[in-house]
């Protein structure tokens, strides 16, 4: 096995970053659980349930496959054991106690493949920068993936997928590109519980742009702080923009076009881009000793962009707590938004069950 997760290890090894380190051993079990309500107040233009769906302009886009469950409530359990730790990566053993149940958009049988994993757990070999990582044990699941998908591959899926796009897949591939959005939808908190690991250890607060005014629709505005207390790490984001009617989607329990809680896209890149989510306007720390404050208030051109409406604000609240043993305790994402009289939130939550 050893070797296994050398090879592993090497074949995905990255540049170097500023991570803490962790015990190998090390035994988390985690809750992850994913809500969202949408509240109208007899408003007649406000009777149907309507979901909020981040675009690639918003500061949480990041999280978006997180944003895509439509189920009113969600919840999954855990455990992750750190097999391996080294400046080439990580090596995770993923156990899932209990599937996050999400409806299937591309007609995968989803059950047998559950089946699969609770009789395997999964082999994660993560980058340095645990931006992307490998299955080591794909070994175990090849024979039973393959007897499935010998009965058909949904043409929806294999065209959503990055090897069907190149050339045609070998079988073999699109087994391991099933797993993985398998792995996705039975876990969506696992991107959360691995990336919050590569954040960097720093005394630091970012703002960028300023607090919502009314005075234009491409107002955003971000304040994120970092802090390092008693061996423990905290970060908390308050971040404020605008978004538009376009982004909700109506939301019909009988409907055939439900999405699952994570894109088919995210099976050859999960991450989560934590410096994107205050828009990579991070600078570097002045001086180790002190908190480095970094501040752009640049003036926006509000011509054509009055705000209308079809416009509503968005407030976002994470909260990030991660231990000295490097994992995380808690992580929190809440988003709020006024729609007249009605209003949308969305609530993720991951919480270490053994802490």
């Amino acid at each position: 096995m050893s070797i296994w997760l050398g090879l592993c290890l090497l074949l995905i090894s990255l540049p170097t970053s500023a991570q803490n380190a962790i015990e190998i051993g090390d035994e988390i079990t985690y809750e992850f659980s994913n809500s969202w309500s949408y509240s109208a107040k007899g408003d007649s233009t406000d009777n149907e349930v309507r979901i909020f769906q981040p675009t690639q302009q918003q500061l949480i886009y990041p999280y978006a496959p997180l944003y895509k469950s439509t189920p009113d409530s969600v919840y999954s359990s855990f455990t992750l054991t750190a097999l391996n730790s080294s400046t080439y990566g990580r090596v995770f053993r993923l156990h899932i106690n209990q599937p996050c149940c999400t409806l299937n958009r591309y007609g995968i049988p989803l059950d047998s493949i559950l089946q699969i994993i609770m009789e395997h757990d999964v082999i994660l070999a993560y980058s340095s920068l645990l931006d992307q990582y490998i299955i080591c044990n794909m070994h175990d699941f090849y024979p039973s993936l393959d007897k499935i998908l010998q009965h058909g591959i949904p043409h929806e899926f294999l065209l959503q997928t990055d090897d069907y796009k190149l050339s045609q897949p070998s079988l073999n591939m699109v087994s391991l590109n099933v797993l993985k959005y398998a792995i996705n939808a039975f876990c969506p908190g696992l991107s959360l519980a691995i990336m919050a690991q590569s954040i960097p250890w720093q005394d630091k607060v970012t703002i960028t742009g300023k607090p919502l005014d009314g005075s234009s629709r491409t107002m955003s505005y971000c304040n994120t702080t970092d802090k390092v207390s008693d061996e423990n790490f905290y970060r908390d984001i308050k971040s404020e923009e605008y978004v538009s009617d376009y982004m909700f989607n109506y939301v019909n329990e009988n409907s055939e076009e439900e999405i699952d809680s994570v894109e088919v896209d995210s099976i050859s890149d999960d991450s989560i881009d934590y410096e994107a989510v205050c828009d990579s306007a991070i600078a570097e720390v002045a001086d180790d000793d002190t908190d480095s404050v970094v501040i752009d208030t640049t003036e926006i051109d509000n011509d054509c962009d009055s705000l209308t409406e079809d416009f509503h604000p968005l407030y976002n609240k994470i909260k990030i707590h991660i231990t000295p043993d490097g994992f995380v305790a808690e992580y929190n994402i809440t988003s709020t938004i006024k729609l007249g009289t009605a209003l949308w939130e969305r609530r993720i939550r991951l919480r270490r069950k053994n802490n």
